[in-house]
This record gives C-alpha cells, sequence and structure tokens, in this order.
C-alpha cells in the first residue's frame, strides 16, 4: 500500500516529468532567476516572508539600487510584458515578526504601486497562526517548494561559510550563514501547485482565477540537471482550523508515516525537533524487530 494516501497522507499526487534538489538559496534563487524570464504566462509566489530587496546574485557590494533585487526584476519583467501576470501573495505577519525584518514585508506594497504586479498579504488564519508556504510557479509548466524565502537573509552557499561577504543586506550588515532546501517539479505537479496558489488566492481575495493559457515552451532553467525522471510526487500541507475549514495535519500524517514504514536508515534534517510522543502502534510494531537506524 503507498504512503501516497490523498485526503490522509497529502492532499494531491502528480506526475513529474523531472524533478530537482536545489540545495541552499544559491541555487534557489539562480534557477528561479532563469525560470522567471523565461515565464510566458504567470509567475505566482507564496511565501512566508518577501523582501523586494533581496539580491538573487550578490557579491560583496550593495548599493542603492542594485538591479539584480528581486523587486526590480519583477518589475522589469512586468513592464516588458505587460500581458504577464504576477501575483505575490505573502503572509501578513504579525507585528513583533514584521519589526524583526524592518517591517516587510508590508513596506513591499510600496514597490508595487501602480504597476501590473498583484502583491497580497495574506491573514486569512486564525490568531497566533502563519503561513509558511513558499512556493513559486512558472506557467504552471514548473514550480519549486520547500523552505525557501526569498528574503535579505536568505542566501547561501552549501559551503555555509563563518564568513561570506556575499551574504550583505541592504544595511550594510551581514547575515548568519542559513540552510535551505528547494524541490523543483514540472508536468502535472507543477499545474497542481498552481491550483494550490489559486485556491490560496481565492481565499483571500474572492477572485476565482483559472489556470493560464499553455503558452507552449519550457521554463526548466537549462544549467539545472534534472535528478528524478518521471516521478511521482506528492502534496502534502498544514492548515489550521479557521472558520468553517477543519484542521488540514497531512505533513504530520505523511512524516509520521514513512518514519513507521523505515527499515533501515531515517536521516532526519530539520531546524526544529520535537517529539511529543511515541505512537502506541510503532512501540507494538517494533517490539519484535530491529528498529531502523538513526542519522
Amino acid at each position: 500500500m503507498t504512503i501516497f494516501r490523498p485526503g490522509e497522507t497529502c492532499w494531491r499526487t502528480a506526475g513529474a516529468d523531472r524533478v530537482a534538489f536545489l540545495i541552499d538559496n544559491e541555487a534557489y534563487f539562480t534557477a528561479a532567476f532563469e525560470a522567471m524570464q523565461k515565464a510566458r504566462r504567470s509567475i505566482l509566489l507564496l511565501g512566508w516572508g518577501f523582501d523586494p530587496r533581496t539580491r538573487l546574485f550578490p557579491d560583496g557590494y550593495d548599493g542603492p539600487s542594485d538591479p539584480d533585487e528581486v523587486g526590480r526584476i519583477l518589475l522589469r519583467l512586468s513592464e516588458a510584458r505587460p500581458d504577464l501576470d504576477i501575483r505575490l501573495l505573502i503572509w501578513k505577519s504579525a507585528l513583533p515578526v514584521s519589526a524583526s525584518q524592518q517591517f516587510f514585508p508590508h513596506k513591499a506594497r510600496k514597490w508595487f504601486e501602480g504597476t501590473n504586479i498583484k502583491f497580497r498579504l495574506d491573514d486569512q488564519v486564525p490568531f497566533g497562526a502563519c503561513h509558511h508556504q513558499k512556493v513559486l510557479v512558472i506557467d504552471d509548466r514548473l514550480a519549486f517548494s520547500g523552505g525557501g524565502d526569498i528574503s535579505v537573509d536568505r542566501w547561501d552557499t552549501p559551503g555555509h561559510l563563518e564568513h561570506d561577504p556575499r551574504r550583505i543586506m541592504p544595511d550594510q550588515d551581514y547575515h548568519a550563514p542559513r540552510h535551505e532546501v528547494m524541490m523543483m517539479v514540472d508536468g502535472e505537479a507543477a499545474r497542481a501547485l498552481g491550483d494550490h496558489f489559486r485556491e490560496r488566492w481565492r481565499r483571500m481575495e474572492k477572485e476565482e482565477l483559472s489556470p493560464p493559457p499553455d503558452a507552449g515552451g519550457d521554463p526548466w532553467p537549462d544549467h539545472v540537471p534534472p535528478h528524478l525522471i518521471h516521478a511521482p510526487v506528492a502534496i502534502a500541507r498544514t492548515e489550521p482550523a479557521w472558520k468553517q475549514a477543519e484542521t488540514v495535519a497531512e505533513i504530520k500524517a505523511l512524516t509520521l508515516e514513512c518514519i513507521a514504514e523505515a527499515r533501515d536508515i531515517i536521516y532526519l534534517e530539520n531546524q526544529y525537533f520535537t517529539s511529543p510522543w511515541w505512537p502506541s502502534r510503532w512501540r507494538r510494531g517494533w517490539a519484535s524487530r530491529t528498529g531502523p537506524r538513526w542519522c
């Protein structure tokens, strides 16, 4: 029996013609830049945080109007291609969180006023909750999902050097090393993540969006080789109970299912770790066999 069960351990399953894993945000930002240049119909972004001053190719020097700032890149694309649908839906962070980010993403609204770019702050969660999804969808043909936000203190390389002048921020300070992982998919899986963005947008704006008309082309970055070909992909979510919606705990269910099915090794990489309880069915299931090795 597969561990991917829509409605239980995941929201939907979909096939991807290509899958790639982008280790750290240098890889993500570079791939995202190339994909956005190839966009023909739409650029859709979900984020926990967003700062238009984020440099996709930092070089150790920061000026007042660096051309590689993501906000300027999006504005140039929108001006050059007025029919390109660019939408950003970012969590409307609580004041203490916003203050720690120099009041971004709230200040980002001014960057896009009077332009074709639709920038919205999403507050459709109960008090104390947040939107923590990081998704970028290009033309419903390519999608990124993972842990990386497009913010000024997120860029880093797998070297995670103690001192790297490229990790410069707009205030001329340098941020600490940062580890993130993103997954890139195309095909049906990318279209599914586009559907997810449109559902989030509908809840926030009360506006129904249709998938973009197919314009052909291939936004997959030329420099990124796929790590998997023709792979099944599961999309799992976490959402709190609110208004008429019930709790969605697909990520938790899928994680526990994966641990329960492990036979040889469990590799756990996470910024946070908690173990509030040890399911009794695991104790029963593993009492008569050697458990997996944890790393």
